[in-house]
């Protein structure tokens, strides 16, 4: 039996999953397929979307993941700053295209049609999405989290859900199950402003 690390293994799986998840939300894919399978046809509502080109794009934390998400969202001709607390992916983060945010992360907030988090949970980052950080997003702005649950005030989210209209996609939340089935309820599910993986 061979045991072995492998660091940035499921890199790709999980940038290619923000990706969906920022696609679905722009395009409200799982609100329209939930309507077409409760067999209401809803075409005027859910054809309208803002479109990801030419928007702007933050991703929080330049590692592996977040140089990945960044190369696919260039590819999809949107304007990409990466935001690192250290300088280690500046390289990287150029080659793929995207832009390393100089600034605060305060100031590059207000600017970003989308967000996506892509940072280690420790005690700098654990609720760095809180109520400051969801005042500084634009209204309808688009957030998404793959990272780790820690990093978010769930309760911020959603009343910046009610209050902003943003809207969330989540593949990680408090109350998610460890195993692979069983029932789940989780208060952030409920909200018609997130979808979750």
């Amino acid at each position: 039996i061979y045991v072995a690390n492998c660091p940035g293994k499921n890199s790709l799986a999980v940038a290619e999953l923000a990706i969906g998840l920022l696609v679905s939300l722009d395009r409200r894919i799982p609100d329209a397929v939930a309507e077409l399978r409760a067999g209401r046809w809803c075409k005027a509502e859910f054809s309208e979307a803002e479109g990801l080109a030419g928007r702007t794009l933050g991703i929080l934390g330049g590692g592996r993941i977040g140089v990945a998400v960044a190369q696919r969202a260039v590819a999809m001709d949107m304007k990409v700053w990466v935001w690192d607390r250290g300088e280690r992916s500046r390289a990287d983060v150029e080659a793929a295209g995207a832009r390393y945010w100089p600034g605060t992360l305060a100031e590059l907030l207000p600017t970003c049609d989308a967000v996506s988090l892509h940072l280690p949970a420790t005690a700098e980052t654990r609720g760095l999405a809180g109520p400051q950080f969801f005042a500084a997003l634009k209204p309808k702005a688009l957030f998404i989290n793959t990272s780790r649950a820690e990093l978010v005030d769930e309760d911020a989210l959603l009343a910046a859900i009610d209050s902003k209209g943003i809207r969330a996609a989540l593949d990680v939340f408090r109350g998610e199950l460890d195993g692979k089935a069983g029932p789940i309820d989780a208060a952030v599910l409920r909200s018609p402003g997130v979808i979750a993986t």
